[in-house]
């Protein structure tokens, strides 16, 4: 007997076991959409494997269906889930230009297949057609998943590298099919039979690298909100200080001056009697954001309570920069126009600075700078005082 039909297995019952598999990962998701507080990329996945599973069962039960029409339904099938999945790591990663560009490629793909069927071009050329979108797409998957953030997972590169490995075995096969040599998937064939057998397990695999993916951004997430103030994006009080408290040691160690802003939003309560609580939210946000851009990238910025904020300025030479960095806040915000939704606002804040290069505790410094802040409120506020301490 050939080499070739000892490893050959019949192509429907492949796609059976091809669809359990899809079952199997589709329930495991469905799973997870109800133990999970972010559940619209565990519905992406989930809609990804009930679209295919539902085509294959379509193909298995109609295998005598016109096998030009059955391809072209499995071709779309596998681009769509190919989208839908690279599509929910784009959610979780918040990629929204990638997600657009995404959606581009799986239009083009479809239409192309469907355009190619609909004009009878032969099947090795819709093939290469296909395996080109599938690079394409698996290529931007890998590009999302790879783009090196200091919050990348373990599970979220390994997902990239089997996208990446998958954009060049579909470029493989998009050059192999050219050369007008590749069999029908329909037909039973060793080829085939090892095409649909790897596809059982990329799908195995993908299904599995997701769902620790997704876990693992779902531990960064409750920690970052353990961590930030839920409105304004920046530390809260609890994670500032000891932030501060290793960067201020660490300053210390190498005599290098340290300094603590302590920042004031102007008559804020009157914001918020006047315009509402939302008004006052939004320039809250302004404010944080006003100020963020003003800062420097080693400068650590957390809301102390209420529109009171601090922030750590890690990287000064003296008190003298400290306090041409607080002018530079206070005027900026000055500037600031804060658009709501019915009315432009304005606002000012007041800061108090605290800067040394002694050897004095965290504490120490945001009380001077505390005290420094109510000298620039007694001061008639929209100014910056700073506190005199020694060295």
């Amino acid at each position: 007997m050939p080499a070739a039909e000892v490893i050959m297995l019949d192509t429907r019952s492949l796609l059976v076991s091809l669809l359990i598999t899809v079952c199997v990962s589709a329930l495991a998701f469905g799973l997870a959409i109800r133990a999970s507080s972010r559940r619209q990329p565990e519905r992406a996945w989930l809609i990804a494997h009930l679209q295919l599973g539902v085509s294959l069962a379509a193909g298995i039960l109609l295998w005598d269906f016109p096998p030009a029409l059955a391809m072209i339904a499995l071709q779309v099938s596998v681009l769509a889930f190919v989208a839908l999945i690279i599509d929910a790591a784009c959610l979780v990663l918040d990629a929204r230009q990638e997600r657009r560009q995404l959606a581009i490629i799986a239009a083009l793909g479809v239409s192309s297949l469907a355009l190619a069927g609909f004009i009878g071009i032969a099947f090795t050329y819709r093939a290469a057609l296909l395996s080109g979108a599938l690079a394409a797409l698996q290529g931007l998957g890998a590009r999302v998943l790879l783009r090196g953030s200091s919050k990348e997972t373990p599970a979220q590169r390994a997902l990239g590298l089997l996208a990446a490995t998958g954009a060049a075995l579909f470029l493989l096969r998009a050059g192999w099919s050219l050369t007008g040599t590749v069999p029908s998937v329909l037909a039973n064939s060793a080829t085939q039979t090892l095409t649909i057998l790897l596809g059982i397990v990329l799908i195995q695999a993908t299904g599995i690298l997701s769902a620790l993916f997704l876990r693992e951004r779902t531990v960064l997430q409750l920690e970052r909100d353990a961590s930030h103030d839920a409105l304004t994006h920046v530390f809260n009080r609890r994670a500032f200080e000891p932030l501060a408290v290793g960067a201020i040691s660490r300053l210390q160690r190498i005599n290098s001056c340290v300094g603590v802003l302590m920042i004031d939003i102007d008559h804020f309560k009157r914001i918020n009697d006047e315009h509402g609580h939302a008004a006052g939210d939004h320039v809250l946000t302004a404010v944080v954001a006003c100020v963020g851009t003003t800062l420097r990238s080693a400068d650590i910025m957390a809301r102390w309570g209420g529109e009171e904020f601090a922030v750590l300025l890690a990287d000064v030479t003296d008190a003298d920069e400290a306090l041409k960095v607080a002018q530079r806040l206070c005027d900026a915000v000055a500037r600031l126009e804060c658009h709501t939704a019915h009315e432009t606002l304005h606002c000012t804040i007041s800061v108090g600075v605290a800067a040394t290069h002694t050897a004095i505790g965290f504490d120490t410094l945001v009380d001077a700078a505390d005290k420094a802040l109510y000298e620039a409120k007694r001061a008639g506020r929209n100014c910056v005082r700073i506190a005199q301490l020694a060295g």
